[in-house]
């Protein structure tokens, strides 16, 4: 966690971790970042629209409630326009439980911070692809606006 008030330069001591949210609270804000104890594994990805090719996926198969599940994602544009990734980790159900939003264009990284209380069981790592400036999402090849690109599992803590 890094700790802010006015200086936001204290961040870049955090240049090596994956950023997960900002916690605001008057002039005061919380980062949250997450640093994995172990190397990120490559994880089977599919890239369901047209519009972005997503040719790696790095990060953990498997986290922990309250653990920041770190991610580095190669995305390839196919389209002129400028667009934006919101990355989700999903319930069975569809809820979204963590989100991180990001440009979709190079090799990024991110973080998803999984709730203390999360239930362990299968989840999926999930995104939607928008244009930042109308917010009008972008379907996928099947039609949808949420693409599933890899599945995650929460486990109890240990």
């Amino acid at each position: 966690f890094a700790v802010t008030r006015y200086e936001r330069g204290v961040l870049d001591e955090l240049q090596d971790a994956y950023f997960a949210r900002d916690l605001i609270s008057g002039d005061t804000v919380l980062s949250v970042f997450g640093r994995p104890a172990q190397p990120l594994a490559s994880l089977p990805v599919t890239s369901p629209w047209s519009e972005v090719s997503i040719p790696e996926l790095r990060g953990r198969q498997a986290i922990e409630p309250g653990d920041v599940l770190p991610l580095e994602v190669t995305i390839t544009p196919q389209a002129a326009r400028p667009l934006k990734l919101s990355v989700r980790l999903l319930a069975a159900d569809g809820a979204t439980v963590a989100q991180n939003d990001v440009i979709a264009e190079g090799r990024v990284r991110l973080g998803l911070l999984a709730p203390p209380d999360l239930a362990p069981g299968t989840y999926s790592l999930g995104a939607v692809l928008y244009d930042p400036a109308t917010l009008e999402t972008v379907a996928t090849i099947e039609g949808e606006e949420m693409g599933v690109l890899a599945p995650i599992t929460v486990v109890s803590p240990s």
